[in-house]
């Protein structure tokens, strides 16, 4: 990977994060292509790779008081929707939506999509609306959690 990174074998690091796999389009695949052979995204993806002991999410996941929103896959093979109690044990405020037929990238595999949730209701506040302003949204990553939206 250091110095080739052939479509192909992109293809299949990448399609164990979607639901279903033939969902990952032509498009998709080279627009990881490009990126991936950005300037020192090689590099930082390998030292990623040598990372093996990682910190539980639990201390930091008991820090966060917004209200938050975990949009999980349920056919996410990176992070099993099983681990979704983890979080929700761990943050207060915490409503899971579990996105039916989906894997790790939701937002690619179905961008139309908008899931049902108290988020998006009037009482809360429209996403995209100065209503969301007080809220969190985690995405479950290999690391951990990684704040997607943040006042």
């Amino acid at each position: 990977m250091r110095y080739a990174l052939p479509k192909w074998m992109l293809r299949l690091n990448l399609a164990p994060a979607y639901g279903d796999p033939s969902r990952l389009e032509d498009a998709t695949l080279t627009r990881y292509h490009d990126l991936m052979r950005a300037s020192g995204v090689r590099a930082a993806l390998l030292a990623r790779m040598t990372q093996t002991v990682l910190e539980p999410p639990e201390p930091w996941l008991a820090k966060i008081a917004a209200p938050t929103l975990l949009l999980w896959g349920e056919r996410d093979a990176m992070i099993p929707i099983t681990n979704a109690q983890d979080y929700l044990s761990a943050v207060t405020n915490a409503e899971l939506v579990s996105l039916p037929g989906l894997g790790h990238v939701p937002f690619e595999e179905a961008p139309a999509g908008r899931p049902s949730s108290r988020f998006f209701h009037a009482d809360i506040g429209v996403a995209g609306s100065a209503g969301l302003a007080n809220h969190l949204i985690v995405l479950a990553t290999p690391a951990g959690f990684e704040p997607a939206y943040s006042p």
